[in-house]
Formats: C-alpha cells, sequence, structure tokens
C-alpha cells in the first residue's frame, strides 16, 4: 500500500494549505501564515502556543488533531471541514472518511 501525505490528503479533498510550520519551514511560509482562515495543529504540543497567540493576535481559531490511526484522522478531517463551513467540502470530506474507514475495516 502506498503512502500517502496529509499535504496529499488536503489537496485531494480541496483544502488549501497557506503553510505548515514545522522545523523545516521556509521563512516565506511564516511570513503569510497569519491569512489562514483556521490553524491545525497536528501532534505538536509545542506549537498549540504558536496557534493560541495567533488566535490573539489575528483572530484565527485553531484545533488541535492526530493523524495516527483511522478514527483519529477522520475525526480531525470532519473537525476541519465542519469549522470551514463549506458544504461541499463537508460532502467531500464525509465521503471520502466514510469510504476509507470501510476500506480499512475490510483488510
Amino acid at each position: 500500500m502506498a503512502s500517502i501525505t496529509y499535504v496529499q490528503v488536503f489537496k485531494k479533498l480541496g483544502i488549501r494549505i497557506l503553510s505548515s510550520i514545522s522545523g523545516d519551514s521556509t521563512f516565506r511560509e511564516i511570513t503569510y501564515a497569519h491569512r489562514a482562515k483556521l490553524n491545525v495543529v497536528i501532534c505538536s504540543k509545542a506549537l498549540v502556543s504558536l496557534a493560541e497567540a495567533m488566535e490573539e493576535r489575528y483572530n484565527i481559531p485553531y484545533l488541535e488533531g492526530s493523524f495516527y490511526g483511522i478514527q483519529e484522522i477522520t475525526k480531525t478531517l470532519r473537525t476541519i471541514a465542519d469549522y470551514l463551513d463549506d458544504e461541499a467540502l463537508k460532502e467531500r470530506v464525509y465521503t471520502c472518511t466514510e469510504m476509507k474507514e470501510r476500506e480499512t475495516k475490510r483488510s
């Protein structure tokens, strides 16, 4: 089974990533992070304080999610879709996650 990155998953679902702040982030990514509609902190307690600061300064809400295990991935993707309040996105995410959960249960 081929491995897929979170960037590929988000792209497939139509979720645009403005910035990904990690140990190898570029200066450019960091300089436009304040334009996001939502900050998603994936498995990094160290970045929660940054997300909190951006929420306070730029009014960008954040959520904490996980990509460890199909149920956590489903929960995280659905929470993102629900927050962004785009019906077409919600439909794509819910359809995709239901399909992937069924596939996982069969294997």
